[in-house]
This record gives structure tokens, C-alpha cells and sequence, in this order.
């Protein structure tokens, strides 16, 4: 159960950074 919310937290993360990096170089 832990390693799930471990999952979801980098998922979220890596989608984040994605966007960003979308937007532009930071």
C-alpha cells in the first residue's frame, strides 16, 4: 500500500516536470 502511494506521488511529480519543462527550460 505504501509503494502505491510512493507510485502515485512520482507519477504526479514526473507530470509535473513534464509540464514544466513544456512550458520552458527552468
Amino acid at each position: 500500500m505504501i509503494t502505491a502511494i510512493i507510485t502515485e506521488l512520482n507519477e504526479s511529480i514526473n507530470t509535473r516536470a513534464k509540464q514544466s519543462s513544456q512550458i520552458g527550460p527552468h
